[in-house]
């Protein structure tokens, strides 16, 4: 977070440290989160908007299921 130097991303993201930390920690196989930071962040090095777009709601979407089913059964 720090390396962004984007102040609003580190002060939204701090509150939820913690929680993702947590949620990390309950996901068996990083990689295939991992791997969709991967390509988030070649879509932005690329700065295909389109692809970094879709990266990321996929990747929220995916990540927002699997924290809900971890939360809430």
């Amino acid at each position: 977070m720090d390396l962004s130097d984007n102040e609003l991303l580190v002060t939204t993201l701090e509150s939820l440290e913690g929680r993702l930390c947590r949620l990390f920690q309950q996901i068996d196989d990083p990689g295939p989160l991992w791997e969709e930071h991967r390509l988030l962040c070649a879509a932005i090095t690329a700065a295909d908007v389109e692809a970094a777009a879709g990266c990321a709601l996929r990747h929220v979407r995916h990540y927002r299921d699997v924290a809900l089913r971890l939360l809430f059964g």
